[in-house]
């Protein structure tokens, strides 16, 4: 017998929606009992509907930005094809750590996780390019602890700074609604 897995991110964003989402409205988190499962990571279902959503989990290591950058953490994505119409929602899942006053990790971490339709994360996709207009192999967001203000960096360095904020968790619960 094998031993079932499944990364922290994907768990994380399951245990997310499953609070937003109640069992005792009807709604479901799945996982494909497969970990090789190419084209979603999560199953949210309406079992009084009878729909469902495929989401996509992307996760980013992050790093702290310098003394004169204007965000505290930087994420770091590789850029990813989007072979086939399979998954509705992308979810960008991004950690860092908590620091106490004298820049000293704590022992608790949190998140942001961004939220794209299968429309946005291509549109998002098509954009990722460098400085010289051509197309970049990384991705990276910017942002601070204490708002919530996620703007592109690493990518995104020929449009004008584009700000990210729309696309956090809170602000897309009703978009995954409306589709189930």
């Amino acid at each position: 017998m094998s031993t079932f897995t499944i990364p922290f991110p994907e768990y994380d964003i399951a245990e997310i929606l499953q609070k937003e989402f109640p069992k005792k409205d009807n709604f479901s988190v799945a996982i494909p009992l497969s970990r090789q499962q190419e084209f979603y990571d999560l199953l949210l279902i309406n079992g009084l509907k009878k729909r469902s959503v495929t989401i996509q989990v992307k996760s980013s290591r992050t790093w702290l930005g310098g003394k004169k950058d204007s965000c505290q953490f930087y994420s770091w994505f590789n850029y990813f094809d989007i072979k086939n119409n399979y998954s509705d929602f992308y979810f960008l899942y991004m950690t860092y750590p908590l620091f106490d006053k004298n820049l000293r990790p704590r022992a608790k971490w949190e998140r942001k996780i961004l939220v794209f339709s299968q429309k946005e994360m291509l549109k998002l996709l098509n954009n990722v390019k460098t400085k010289a207009g051509k197309p970049d192999r990384f991705f990276s967001f910017g942002f601070n602890v204490s708002d919530d203000i996620v703007l592109g960096h690493r990518g995104f360095k020929h449009l004008p700074k584009k700000n990210f904020s729309t696309n956090l968790l809170s602000t897309k619960i009703d978009s995954i609604r409306k589709k189930l």
